[in-house]
């Protein structure tokens, strides 16, 4: 017969109070006592974690069995110590610690702790590091918890060797890397898991270009004498390059297989990659999207057989109905009005969805400059064939204040100050005068405001310009400028201009604008050297010129700001006359065109591109005026022109004076490449042209040749035109030719 328990006795807890015990035992005074069930109780007292150690002892008397639970308890961390932690943070391994402060202390969970803070050092590179821990007594129910920490050096990478790499060149595997080589500019600290992690990358790397059967392992890597260093080996098996067989459509019953393989971007020989493949999605979602069906979709599904390294690319299409805007709606705009943004658009409720028309509107947005990402989004409308299209934009910074510096031989230093709000609204005065300074007001209606002050050795310059895009709603254009400058030239006379100008435009078909341009100036020309030519002399005192420009500009370019493909044309024709006002009698004709090849795209921030610019020019005069000024004649060289050559410096000379052409050619070509995504841009240059007297003098072996490198760094504060240094070397020129090696400024004449 069993015995009942007659009592239950707590020994030991200072911090657990009794009721937590007999809560959580199914043992109960006064009921029969069964060992199996004590033992179990034990058992989940310990579970709870807050003891060490529990003893259960029996007393046995005439009215029952004595129980008696005595348990020596965890005591409670009160704090945390690092000792020799100085070349790491804490907030590097604190958060992964299993060890708390304020709850019990647990010696297996510090054992783990342990583990995780060498863990934590490894991947920053130590990788000889050593961890241990102790307690130190606080009083009787607390203790600290102290980690030793030795770390040691931390381990470098000193070198990456690839074996197997036939197709790749190593400069090409290590960007896809995160671990780097220790150089000056780069910290290559060891990361194990960073390393195990780029084997996969490159292996997927691989597979994307078309070996799918490439495999990526750690070769025998070592370390230095002093094990500082660690020197990595990659084996590569890179397999077979698959290339594309054979191109099947299914699917498809509007757009027939003929029509879809019309201009595709991806043909039967090329590579299987994974960007062929995005092109190949692209170019049909792009074919329905033209008429409308734009919730068609497409799935792409590539047979391969490792015996015969040949893909055969299977696209099931499931083509969907015609569908129609609903509505337009507008997100994310605090600062940009609606209507600038709606106006941009080139598709209106009630048509056809069209992807050609919603990719000129993405254009049309990008080349505002005013956002820094924006989506138009196809959302499902009202009922199945409409839908709602959603602009959403983030807005960046449209005001600017840049400086610029320029050393050359002609000109000392320059230096210039430019204020530009590139998203100006006139009647946005809600926050004042002090709005326009903070940029929380005059914003919003995409007109720009200009305010240059331009001050040098030599020169100064200070001007005002304003344009508004839309004038009554409709796109025609319309601005003005004021401006002064006074210069010295090479010493040899001062010149000022004072005058303003009116312009006008408007687009006559999509993407042709036509300008017309009045501009009233006085031209004075002073304190000449009585050393320099006659010619110089003579163009002493004051004119007035009075003139109309026409220009046609054509704009075709997928970006004006970082274009990748298209064209831009600029023709020019100039009146001056005194029929308009003026003394000076002359015309001139000038011509810009350029061009841009999308040479390698791996994606949008890795692209490298081939930019052609041509420029002429041609003056002449007629009427009263016998000859052209010298202030309306053409001089090449400098940033724009000819680089490796002074500003001005190449023109006709006249006892070594430069008295500039009446005819110019100029030609610039680039191949520009990422360094660092689109914010940093290589470039390397080939520029050709001069001046000359006259058409008829222009000869190839009187132009002057240059080559150079140069680098393209955006900043995002100083607005779209990027930071310009180029370094060049003319390679043909003469010897009374002045030269120039290197040169800065804001903006990119492509």
């Amino acid at each position: 017969m069993a015995e009942r328990v007659a009592s239950i006795k707590i020994e030991g807890n200072q911090l657990t109070k009794d009721r937590v015990f007999y809560k959580n035992l199914r043992t109960r005074v006064g009921e029969d006592y069964r060992p199996v069930i004590f033992n179990e109780d034990i058992k989940r007292l310990y579970e709870l974690g807050l003891f060490n150690r529990i003893d259960m002892s029996e007393g046995f008397q005439m009215d029952g069995i004595h129980l008696t639970l005595s348990v020596v308890e965890k005591p409670i961390l009160s704090e945390i110590v690092y000792e020799g932690q100085k070349k790491i943070k804490r907030s590097r391994f604190e958060d992964d610690l299993r060890s708390l402060v304020g709850a019990r202390y647990d010696e297996s969970l510090a054992k783990a702790d342990v583990l995780s803070i060498e863990m934590s050092y490894r991947d920053a590179g130590h990788l000889f590091v050593e961890v241990s821990s102790r307690t130190e007594k606080v009083d009787d129910t607390k203790v600290r918890l102290v980690f030793m920490i030795s770390e040691n050096f931390n381990v470098r990478v000193g070198g990456i060797e690839f074996l197997g790499n036939e197709s790749l060149p190593k400069g090409r595997l290590k960007k896809v890397m995160e671990t780097k080589i220790d150089r000056l500019f780069s910290k290559g600290v060891f990361d194990e898991g960073v390393f195990d992690l780029d084997l996969k990358k490159l292996a997927s790397y691989y597979r994307s270009l078309g070996f799918l059967d490439a495999k990526v392992k750690p070769g025998k890597s070592y370390f230095s004498e002093d094990r500082s260093w660690l020197y990595l080996q990659v084996l590569i098996e890179e397999g077979p390059l698959y290339v594309i067989d054979d191109i099947i459509f299914r699917g498809n019953s509007i757009l027939i297989s003929k029509e879809l393989k019309n201009k595709i971007p991806v043909k039967p020989g090329q590579p299987y990659t994974d960007l062929a493949r995005l092109k190949l999605l692209t170019h049909i979602e792009k074919k329905y999207g033209e008429i409308g069906r734009v919730y068609s979709t497409a799935r792409v599904r590539a047979n391969h057989d490792s015996e015969f390294p040949h893909v055969s690319i299977d696209v099931e299409i499931r083509e969907s109905e015609e569908v129609y805007v609903e509505s337009v709606e507008v997100e994310g705009n605090y600062k940009t009005r609606d209507v600038v943004i709606r106006r941009e658009m080139e598709f209106y409720p009630g048509e056809m969805i069209n992807s050609g028309l919603l990719d000129r509107s993405r254009r049309n947005l990008t080349n505002l400059g005013f956002f820094s990402r924006n989506d138009i989004d196809i959302e499902p409308g009202s009922e199945p064939h409409l839908a709602r299209m959603v602009i959403r934009v983030e807005e960046k910074e449209t005001g600017s204040i840049n400086f610029g510096l320029g050393f050359s031989n002609v000109e000392s230093i320059t230096a210039q100050v430019k204020y530009t709000q590139r998203n100006f609204d006139w009647r946005d005065r809600k926050e004042g005068v002090g709005g326009f300074f903070s940029g929380r007001g005059y914003i919003g209606d995409a007109q720009t405001l200009s305010v240059s002050i331009n001050t040098g050795t030599q020169s100064r310059r200070f001007n005002i310009d304003f344009n508004e895009p839309w004038v009554f709603n409709r796109k025609i254009r319309f601005g003005f400028g004021l401006y002064h400058t006074e210069s010295s030239i090479a010493d040899d006379y001062d010149e000022k201009q004072e005058g303003f100008y009116l312009r006008v435009g408007k687009e006559f078909i999509r993407d042709l604008e036509g300008f017309l341009t009045y501009s009233f100036r006085e031209h004075v020309i002073s304190d000449v050297d009585p050393s320099v030519s006659f010619l110089i002399r003579s163009e002493e005192g004051s004119r007035l010129v009075s003139s109309l420009n026409n220009n046609w500009v054509y704009e075709g370019r997928d970006n004006r700001f970082f274009p990748t493909e298209g064209w831009y044309l600029n023709p020019s024709l100039t009146l001056a006359g005194s029929i308009l006002g003026g003394d000076q009698d002359f015309y001139k004709l000038e011509f810009e065109a350029k061009t841009h090849w999308l040479v390698l795209d791996f994606d949008d921030q890795n692209q490298h591109t081939l930019n052609f610019r041509t420029k002429w020019g041609f003056v002449n005069p007629y009427g009263d005026s016998s000859k052209v000024a010298i202030f309306e004649k053409f001089f090449a060289g400098g940033l724009g022109s000819v680089r490796g050559f002074p500003n001005r410096s190449l023109s006709p000379k006249v006892n070594g004076d430069e008295v500039g052409g009446q005819f110019i050619s100029i030609a610039n070509l680039e191949y520009s490449v990422p360094i660092n995504e689109q914010a940093i841009r290589g470039i390397l240059f080939y520029d050709i042209g001069n001046a000359f007297d006259d058409l008829d003098d222009y000869a190839f072996s009187d132009l002057r040749m240059s080559v150079g490198v140069g680098l393209r760094l955006k900043i995002p504060a100083l607005g779209e035109m990027p930071l310009s240094l180029d370094f060049a070397k003319p390679i043909r020129r003469q010897d009374t030719d002045e030269t120039e090696t290197f040169s800065f400024n804001f903006g990119n004449f492509f």
